[in-house]
């Protein structure tokens, strides 16, 4: 299958060297793995199922991603950061539909929605996983993985889709080059995961 890019073979890895080593799951790791088979069942989608151009595909698919993430945030953060981040979410939810349907359209990635929203995702991040570290509670927290690998991914990946469309007029090969870390990065947030998983089962 050469149609299939290696982080989706890193991404099934991931996951069942994560089951291996858990007993039981808790309730957010339930949900940290639903994102997880979420992700990889949209990957494995659009390689099987769709074919030609899926640009509005993954324009769906990642406003759900998102919206999905801080609805969830808003479930674990503190009460004071609670109806911040559903304000946020639902927020996230109207403009990237808008976008969607009367903005960038559905056959131009919707980079002015997904990337400003996941640049937000990744600050949202960073706060929770500091409240976590201050409190002295890392080794119990179930979301710790999951909070480094949207950090760290959000982040990274928002300069990416924020610069290849910029490079693209350029310098078509280089852009595509770039564009592949954002596939390694895509790799390195599922082995965050796991690991985050790992480390407070041992």
């Amino acid at each position: 299958m050469p149609e299939l890019k290696i982080h989706t073979y890193l991404l099934t890895a991931s996951i069942f060297i994560g089951v291996a080593y858990l007993r039981k799951f808790s309730k957010q790791e339930y949900i940290i793995f639903g994102f997880v088979c979420y992700v990889l069942f949209v990957d494995l989608f659009a390689v099987f199922a769709i074919a030609g151009p899926n640009t509005w595909y993954y324009n769906i698919t990642g406003l759900v991603q998102q919206v999905s993430i801080l609805f969830f945030y808003a479930f674990i953060a503190p009460i004071r950061y609670k109806k911040t981040i559903f304000v946020i979410a639902i927020t996230t939810l109207i403009l990237g539909l808008l976008n969607y349907t009367s903005g960038q359209g559905t056959d131009e990635f919707n980079s002015i929605t997904i990337t400003f929203f996941g640049l937000i995702i990744g600050l949202i991040s960073y706060q929770l996983l500091r409240n976590i570290v201050l409190s002295r509670d890392v080794r119990r927290a179930a979301s710790v993985g999951f909070l480094v690998a949207n950090l760290f991914y959000f982040v990274l990946t928002t300069t990416i889709l924020t610069s290849v469309p910029l490079l693209v007029k350029l310098d078509m090969p280089r852009a595509t080059e770039l564009f592949q870390i954002n596939h390694f990065a895509f790799s390195l947030w599922i082995v965050f995961i796991t690991t985050g998983f790992i480390w407070t089962k041992r």
